[in-house]
């Protein structure tokens, strides 16, 4: 039968299991989020501002200021999503958080005029920006994802190739075909592409 056809074909292949990090990576992406999440609440729970108020509840209302500062609601975006893997049913979505710690590489540039000038033109451009920028990140996590887990298809071999990859159903329903959504990044791009109306070669 089909079964035993199937199993014969893929005796002499070696089983190949999904892409994996690699281990090292692993640990290391580790102890840097550790030690960014100590430093993080540390400085939250040390915080003391240049002029302290003699009341209490007016320095109560400085370190809430603080708190909910662009700049360290950035630093817990880019590390306290990273928490989020450890946890069952997690929303794909919300794991997404954790490209925010590519934003913590603006900091960097906080000293350099030309990048001081290449901030200001956004600042004074961000009305018209707000809109697109809202719709191209919540799309893209929301969208990509979606498309990722319809499209991917299932994890096997493919015989053509002479290796596993993700393989869906072809657009007549029967053959199966490797899917080009592979990963969520890609699933990004496709929105990207689509949402802005550009070719790929325009990208």
């Amino acid at each position: 039968d089909d079964t035993v056809n199937i199993t014969s074909l893929n005796a002499g292949v070696k089983c190949i299991c999904p892409p994996e990090p690699i281990q090292t990576t692993r640990h290391v992406l580790r102890w840097l989020m550790n030690f960014f999440s100590v430093e993080w609440c540390l400085r939250v729970c040390t915080f003391v501002p240049e002029d302290p108020d003699p009341e209490m509840f007016h320095q109560i209302l400085q370190w809430l200021g603080y708190l909910l500062s662009p700049s360290t609601l950035l630093d817990a975006l880019a590390t306290f999503p990273y928490y989020l893997e450890s946890m069952p049913n997690t929303f794909i979505s919300l794991r997404l958080l954790r490209l925010f710690r590519i934003f913590q590489l603006v900091r960097l540039g906080q000293y350099n005029v030309m990048f001081r000038t290449l901030t200001n033109v956004m600042v004074k451009s961000l009305n018209h920006l707000r809109l697109l920028v809202l719709i191209l990140v919540f799309g893209g996590a929301v969208f990509g994802s979606m498309i990722y887990w319809l499209e991917k298809g299932t994890w096997q071999y493919h015989e053509p190739t002479g290796e596993y990859l993700f393989l869906r159903l072809g657009a007549d329903g029967v053959t199966e075909e490797p899917s080009p959504f592979s990963s969520i990044p890609q699933g990004i791009w496709w929105f990207m592409v689509t949402a802005t109306t550009v070719g790929y070669g325009g990208m």
